[in-house]
């Protein structure tokens, strides 16, 4: 077999995630305010609708819910007392949404600011695929665009990339369009949860799932590799592995050969 091309990318996890992300996660959730305030409202204008919409259809889910506890609990009372509290809680609801969203000082936009802390865990995910906006293309991405034939990827290769050979497609474009969300969507999930077991001393697990994802990616691009495009004997392989100190994280390699 006679190598094509390579990539072998290193996966790496920000620190903390940019402030870009994070300011404007807060300013266009922040201005939704006055439109998830007018959606419910409209959706739901009266009691009548608010039973119908919310409380009838809370106390059937509850209902099978409850078939789960046990004899030993008296379901129909349970099931009731819950129905009726709900099915008289409309003001109640009314005067929550309204101070929330509606009214003049709407508290939803402080407790969106209050809370952008937990938006921090989307740096694993960037880490992985990266952000444009911030002109970062990370390692799953790379894999998959230089797969299509992609020539922008060697404007933002990095310290953690490195490409050799002459880049071609892969794919055709059909088969192409489909595979990519799928094959990142993998990467991404088997990435984050590999970094989230190393971090959790668990090495079984962290190479079990690395081993999983690389049955999964493999089975994807045997499925979309094209003879009538690429000929026979063709063959593209992304696999990932863990890399240990000082890396301690994911390396994706794609690599393309014929015969």
């Amino acid at each position: 077999m006679t190598q094509k091309w390579k990539y072998v990318g290193i996966v790496s996890l920000p620190v903390s995630l940019a402030s870009q992300i994070s300011d404007k996660w807060v300013a266009v959730l922040s201005g939704e305010t006055a439109r998830i305030f007018t959606a419910l409202t409209t959706k739901i204008p009266s009691e009548d609708l608010f039973k119908s919409k919310l409380a009838v259809p809370s106390s059937s889910a509850f209902d099978a819910f409850l078939q789960s506890v046990g004899g030993s609990w008296n379901i129909t009372n349970i099931k009731l007392k819950q129905k009726i509290k709900l099915g008289r809680s409309y003001s109640k609801w009314v005067a929550r949404i309204t101070s929330v969203f509606g009214g003049g000082t709407p508290t939803f936009p402080s407790t969106v600011a209050q809370k952008v802390g937990n938006l921090d865990e989307l740096r694993r995910v960037i880490g992985v695929v990266g952000n444009r906006s911030l002109g970062t293309w990370e390692p799953a991405s790379m894999a998959v665009l230089l797969a299509r034939g992609d020539t922008r990827c060697a404007t933002y290769f990095d310290s953690n990339d490195t490409f050799t050979g002459t880049l071609e497609a892969v794919f055709a474009q059909p088969q192409g369009n489909l595979i990519s969300p799928s094959l990142i969507s993998e990467m991404v999930y088997a990435c984050v949860m590999a970094k989230y077991a190393d971090e959790a001393v668990d090495p079984t697990n962290r190479d079990a799932i690395i081993t999983a994802a690389n049955t999964v990616i493999d089975g994807l691009i045997q499925a979309a590799l094209s003879t009538t495009y690429k000929g026979t004997g063709y063959d593209f392989t992304i696999v990932l592995s863990w890399t240990g100190t000082p890396t301690n994280n994911v390396t994706i390699t794609a690599t393309a050969t014929n015969p």
